[in-house]
């Protein structure tokens, strides 16, 4: 680090390693690490598990009615209708929760492909930088060489060493520092693109996953409004006939059973 400090270093190098610095730094402090923390795929798993639970629980209410006196009935009906409320609520917030964090992935994500091609360009001004140093000495090798040669040619009439005199070994040697260091930063650059590129894809995956649970959440809100409108179709004829075991209320437990069986199901 001390060599990066020095006066002498060429201003486009330290231009390029201020900007890496401080590059990284902000990718740090920007980068969401909590959207890459989550498991989506245990998510989506774990949430068609629990309402496959709850699905469950309500099909056994179901086809405990035909069988009920009628008030126990209504009160089984009670909680049929409590633990829909339940499953369409939680799957409207699940919906919304997770097309919220979608839409911040996707945040993430467009910043972070920035970030990379920023990089990227910053590569190749690097790159270029290194090029032009290398070019830079060999040129000045030739000419040293050059003036070598002739100095050696005229043996002892040609005086004192040019390359002494004129300081080109520790020039040559500055330009050769340069080129290290600068190589070094190249490699740095390329090294956090390839992270970058790397979160990137993860970013990509978790999108994909979160508009996943987001949809199935939408489905299944949408389709247990559906039931619950059998639901009230059930409660209505409950009402009136005073009975469950009556062969007009039978025929719409059995429509909400295999509405909800479905429902399971297509999960």
């Amino acid at each position: 680090m001390r060599f990066f400090t020095k006066k002498n270093l060429p201003s486009p190098v330290k231009f390029v390693w201020k900007t890496l610095v401080v590059f990284i730094l902000s990718a740090l402090l920007f980068f969401p690490t909590p959207v890459l923390a989550l498991d989506y795929s245990g998510t989506i798993k774990s949430y068609v598990s629990n309402v496959k639970v709850e699905l469950d629980s309500v099909l056994t209410a179901i086809k405990k009615l035909p069988n009920l006196s009628y008030e126990n009935g209504k009160t089984t009906l009670a909680e049929i209708d409590t633990r829909l409320q339940k499953i369409q609520t939680d799957a409207g917030k699940n919906a919304t929760a997770f097309q919220k964090l979608s839409n911040e992935t996707q945040q993430a994500y467009n910043k972070t492909l920035s970030d990379i091609n920023s990089l990227y360009m910053i590569e190749k001004a690097s790159q270029k930088q290194l090029d032009d140093l290398k070019a830079k000495r060999e040129l000045k090798y030739a000419e040293d060489e050059a003036k070598l040669l002739a100095w050696l040619r005229l043996g002892e009439s040609g005086g004192p060493n040019p390359l002494v005199i004129d300081g080109s070994y520790e020039e040559y040697e500055k330009y050769s520092q340069y080129i290290s260091s600068l190589n070094t930063q190249l490699k740095n650059l390329q090294l956090s693109r390839a992270g970058l590129e790397s979160k990137n894809q993860s970013l990509s995956e978790a999108i994909v996953l979160t508009n996943k649970i987001s949809n199935l959440s939408d489905k299944v809100e949408k389709r247990i409004k559906l039931a619950n409108q059998k639901y009230g179709n059930v409660k209505e004829y409950a009402d009136a006939l005073a009975s469950f075991s009556d062969p007009d209320i039978l025929g719409e437990i059995s429509e909400l059973d295999q509405l909800i069986a479905d429902i399971s199901k297509n999960l």
